[in-house]
Parts: structure tokens; sequence; C-alpha cells
């Protein structure tokens, strides 16, 4: 079987599908009737694939079907009594659109040919779709997978647009941190840079950022600190693992090394003028859980702030 055979084939049955759905959901006899109906001539259109007619029609379309219907009685998949309800039905809606008027003994007919007739084709197309199933090509699974890849590719795309739409976002703000991570722990082989508004983040078992992996990198933040009048600033660094805070070039605080949250509290006070210094922060992770956060208080700043924008501006 070619994949233009299986698409045909795979059309007609699902055309059925969907007649015998009309005919399951409509309360009225009439329309059951002729949902079966439209059911039926899907099926022939189905057979009709094995030997075409030279002349497609309604009547050829319907011998189609009962033949297929006659293989499967043969077959013990159909009774005999449902065939026989079946090739009732084609006289039954030739009489039913001679009439206009209603009928009971006509309405009375069509329940009993609705009745029999759609369990019985029902189990015809379920019957016939495992066939298609089991009897797939090859190049309907090479369809599938291209369709896959195209599918995972496009979404793989948007995910880079969006993660590029928001990386740029952060780095073309003027206020807050640039953050470059690196993929060791020894701030070597930059292959990410971010923008961040504050130095408070809780990476848990994550990645920090595309392409970086989730344990063994390394982080600088950079920025200017703006200073808004003069007195004495305390800064509290805490971090999973190590870091280093440097202000106006000198390091003031160096704990370069494995440690958990708990124990990595660091302190420092130190006196400012009021205007901007370079402010860096280099953080790494080892393994497991990583965190960093920057704290300040002095002057104007409330307690336990994070030290962030808009009192840091981009380098």
């Amino acid at each position: 079987m070619t994949l233009a055979d299986y698409d045909k084939r795979h059309a007609a049955l699902t055309e059925a599908w969907r007649a015998l759905h009309r005919a399951t959901d409509t309360p009225e006899s009439s329309a059951a009737a002729r949902g079966l109906y439209a059911a039926l001539r899907a099926l022939g259109a189905y057979a009709q694939l094995d030997a075409p007619a030279d002349a497609p029609s309604r009547a050829a379309s319907e011998t189609a079907a009962y033949a297929l219907l006659d293989r499967l009685c043969a077959e013990s998949i159909l009774e005999a009594d449902d065939v026989a309800a079946l090739r009732a039905l084609a006289p039954h809606m030739k009489e039913v659109s001679r009439f206009g008027a209603y009928s009971e003994a006509l309405d009375r007919a069509g329940v009993n040919l609705v009745s029999r007739g759609l369990p019985a084709l029902w189990r015809v197309v379920n019957v016939l779709q495992d066939d298609l199933r089991r009897s797939r090509p090859r190049a309907f699974y090479y369809r599938r997978a291209r369709r896959w890849g195209a599918g995972a590719l496009a979404v793989f795309v948007a995910w880079i647009a969006w993660q590029t739409a928001v990386v740029a976002a952060g780095l073309l703000r003027d206020d807050g941190w640039r953050v470059t991570y690196f993929h060791s722990i020894s701030l070597k082989r930059p292959l990410a840079v971010r923008g961040e508004r504050e130095l408070s983040r809780d990476y848990g078992l994550r990645a920090p950022a595309f392409p970086i992996r989730r344990d063994r990198w390394s982080a600088r933040w950079e920025g200017r600190l703006v200073v808004p009048e003069p007195g004495e600033y305390t800064f509290v660094v805490q971090g999973d693992d190590g870091y280093r805070f440097y202000l106006n070039g000198e390091l003031l605080l160096d704990r370069w090394r494995d440690q958990t949250w708990r124990a990595s509290m660091g302190k420092v006070a130190i006196r400012l003028e009021a205007g901007e210094i370079p402010v860096m922060v280099e953080h790494y992770d080892h393994k497991g859980e990583a965190a960093i956060r920057v704290r300040w208080t002095g002057g104007p700043i409330p307690r336990d702030t994070p030290l962030g924008a808009p009192h840091i501006r981009k380098p």
C-alpha cells in the first residue's frame, strides 16, 4: 500500500466515522437514518478503492458497500440480520425523500433500521480502522516523524525567540545588573549574558541560564552602585556555594569555597560618598542547590534591601 492509498482509505473511514457520530448524536430518526446512509456510502467509497468503478455513482457506491458487508458477514464480523437491515436502508431513504408529510409507519421503520444498523456500522468502522492501522506503509511513519520534527523545531525556534526577547529586554534597560554565566567554576568560558534587576537569586537545582549546566558553573554580576548620600552603608552577602564581593575595585568579602547557605553569611560596613562606584559580585556553584543574595542598608536605604535597581546601573 502506498501512502496515497492509505490517505484515501483513511479519509473514507473518517467520513464514515463522522457520519456515524451525527447519526448517534441526533434524537430524530430521519436525521439518524440520513447519517447512517451517509456512513454506508462512505464505506462504499472505501470499498471502491480496492476495485474502482469505471463511472463512480451512488448506485456503484451502494453496491460496493453491500459487497463489503457481505464479506464481513462471511467472516462472522456481522450477522445476517444486520446486513439485511442495512440493505433496507437505501430503499427506506428513497421513501423518506418521496414523502414530505410525517408518516408514523415510516418513522417506526426508520427507528428499527437505525437501532439495528448503527451498532453494526460502528463495528464495521472499528474493524476496518484496525486493519488499516496494521497495514500502514513505512512512508506513513516517515511522514509522522517529519511532522513531529518540524513541530519540535518550531517550538524550539519559538522558545529561542522568546528567550532572546527576554534577554534583550533585560540587557537594554539601563538599570540593574549585567550577569555573565561561565561554563566552569573558575570564571572561564562565558556562555550566557543576562540582565537582572536585583542580586537575589535562588536557582535551586536548576541551571541558571541556557546553555549552562546545572552544576559546576560560575557567574559575575557587574554594575555601578548609585550612592544616594554620604554615610556608612552595610552590605550583607549570602551564597551557595562560594562568592566574592568587590566595591570600587576592592575585595571586601572573600568566601570562595564550598559552603551551605546558612554558613555563608558575610557582612561589611564601609563609608561611601554620594555618587556612582563600580560594584562586582562573583559566585560559583559546585554541586546541588545554588543561590546568591546581596542586601544593603544605610542612609535612606531601609534594612535588608536587595542590592538592585534603581540603585544599580549597568556598567
